[in-house]
């Protein structure tokens, strides 16, 4: 894609910029409700809408991402822009409107899936299920808050913005851990078909497809991975099976369906916590229970 220049072109402007545009819990919500109740809710809409939360009210991110979640997030909420194009010298509101406008086009399913890869990759602490704490971490005040996708703070002392639309938040790698994440198992499948790929092929952080199966509640790509010959207990670098995953997200199909293939309860990760020590007391006497059954 081109990039998109906006500002005001003054180079001697060095004033500070401070500009909130936030976004509440409970704002987020009631735009989603809105936009997409038009049927029953998927796993793909509810994920999306927990991701939004966690990012309204807890992440910290660069200007470049910011803008890059917000585009999906207008596009997943609302569909193409409508809105007037802003003036020149409104930097903030045409920096916006320009990455917006530059997925114009993009179906809703499509702008919700970028939108979780991009919290994916720049939020490493988010998991889908994980507690969301209703703050604005970066001070804002609910009276500085709007509606769009993110608790979004720009601060600035150029009088230029440039948003680059070749960088790597706006792309989407399309590997098997892409695929495994937003359960295109067809594609997987394929993948492993023509010997393109390991099932147990491990990424960067040493997960598995297997792992980002579980860890986005995609129960069946993990069963297909599992039918497959995945294995079940394999670790990360941070020592966590797939099983970890699920007792964290407290996903109760893929707990029962990783321990009907084998999965260990007492594989300890590199902090010493196992899959069981980590569930709550409910799912920890489920996982007892299945263990005494399987055995």
């Amino acid at each position: 894609m081109d990039k998109t220049t906006f500002g005001l072109g003054i180079a001697a402007l060095a004033a500070a910029i401070l500009i909130h545009y936030a976004l509440t819990h409970r704002s987020s919500r009631s735009r989603q409700k809105t936009v997409l109740s038009t049927g029953p809710k998927t796993d793909l809409d509810k994920h999306f809408e927990h991701a939004a939360a966690f990012v309204a009210s807890a992440a910290r991110l660069s200007t470049e991402n910011k803008l890059v979640l917000y585009a999906f997030y207008k596009q997943a909420t609302t569909g193409d822009c409508t809105l007037t194009k802003p003036s020149a010298i409104d930097f903030v509101a045409k920096a916006k409107w320009d990455a917006w406008m530059g997925i114009q086009g993009m179906s809703r399913e499509e702008a919700q899936k970028r939108y979780l890869e991009i919290v994916s990759s720049v939020c490493p602490n988010y998991q889908y299920g994980c507690e969301i704490v209703e703050q604005n971490a970066d001070g804002t005040s609910d009276e500085e808050s709007e509606d769009d996708g993110g608790n979004f703070t720009i601060g600035s002392h150029t009088s230029q913005v440039i948003v680059d639309k070749t960088t790597e938040e706006w792309q989407v790698v399309e590997n098997e851990f892409h695929f495994a994440s937003t359960g295109n198992v067809h594609e997987i499948m394929h993948m492993l078909d023509a010997h393109d790929t390991d099932i147990d092929k491990q990424d960067e952080e040493g997960r598995t497809m297997l792992h980002w199966a579980v860890d986005r509640g995609q129960t069946d790509t993990a069963a297909a991975l599992l039918a497959q010959g995945a294995k079940v207990n394999i670790q990360d670098h941070g020592g966590m099976t797939p099983l970890h995953y699920a007792v964290s997200c407290e996903y109760l199909p893929l707990i029962d369906l990783l321990m009907e293939h084998g999965a260990d309860i007492n594989v300890a990760d590199e902090d010493g916590d196992t899959p069981l020590t980590a569930a709550s007391s409910a799912i920890q006497l489920r996982m007892k229970q299945h263990n005494r059954l399987q055995g």
